[in-house]
């Protein structure tokens, strides 16, 4: 039998472990704030559907979850071109670690509390973008990969590097 040699980020542990994740923080976001921090293709389609039937509060919560994860998957693009070691994966991972575990702590503020995860999952959603697990392609969250092309060619369109009439198209 052939042996591999496999990262741990590329073990199926870890694979279960994050979808796990990403499902528990959409759960816990859509139970408590009505919005989804994971799901940011749902929490578009969320947006426009009950935008009439739902408070004006929840849709704010759904533009502030989109809005920052959008900023958290792009400074997790600016993060990971400018890595310096073997560890920035687990550095991506710190922002969501420290933010769930002092969530409890924090003195209830959904216009505070949402914004900081969504921000830290879209971190969390890019630095594992283009994993393998065992040498399969694995994505991490359930975020169409239409929105994330659209953010990364928004960032290097932006940055002005690459083929840039590709990445405005």
């Amino acid at each position: 039998m052939e042996s591999r040699n496999l990262l741990p980020q590329n073990t199926r542990l870890m694979a279960n472990l994050l979808s796990f994740s990403g499902g528990a923080l959409d759960v816990f976001c859509h139970m408590y704030y009505h919005s989804l921090v994971a799901t940011q293709t749902g929490n578009i389609l969320l947006l426009v559907a009950d935008w009439r039937n739902s408070s004006m509060y929840y849709n704010l919560l759904r533009c502030f979850s989109i809005l920052f994860f959008s900023l958290g998957f792009l400074f997790g693009i600016w993060f990971k071109d400018h890595r310096k070691n073997a560890y920035w994966r687990v550095y991506g991972l710190l922002p969501l670690c420290v933010m769930t575990a002092i969530l409890p702590f924090l003195p209830s503020n959904a216009l505070i509390e949402l914004p900081i995860i969504a921000f830290s999952a879209g971190i969390m959603m890019k630095t594992f973008t283009g994993s393998q697990i065992e040498n399969h392609p694995f994505v991490i969250f359930m975020t169409s990969g239409n929105y994330r092309r659209m953010l990364t060619a928004l960032y290097y369109a932006i940055q002005g590097s690459g083929d840039q009439r590709e990445y405005r198209r």
